[in-house]
């Protein structure tokens, strides 16, 4: 099965175009968290399980509930100016825009 070399190159710099930049706003939001998230519940679960007597479940439930309070919260926002990303942390006063 082959191909022109125009149609191609055509596909491959129509697939090239869907980079982060033009992805939506509720999805880098969505991703912001998960990343945020999975930054702080990672190391958070490795020093509940050497630094603390629990076992089982308790060393993931730990740890995502730490992650749960300090990870900072993405929100998209529709305004009059198009669609953005919010970010509300704990360490953070207010909420700031993030570009």
């Amino acid at each position: 099965m082959s191909c022109e070399n125009s149609l191609c190159y055509t596909i491959f710099k129509q697939k090239k175009k869907s980079t982060i930049k033009n992805m939506n706003k509720k999805v880098k939001a969505f991703l912001y968290n998960f990343l945020g998230f999975v930054v702080i519940y990672l190391p958070t679960l490795y020093v509940v399980d050497i630094a603390t007597h629990l076992q089982g479940i308790w060393i993931p439930m730990t740890g995502f509930m730490v992650a749960l309070l300090l990870a900072p919260k993405f929100q998209m926002v529709k305004t009059q100016n198009g669609e953005k990303i919010f970010m509300k942390w704990l360490f953070i006063k207010g909420v700031k825009e993030v570009k």
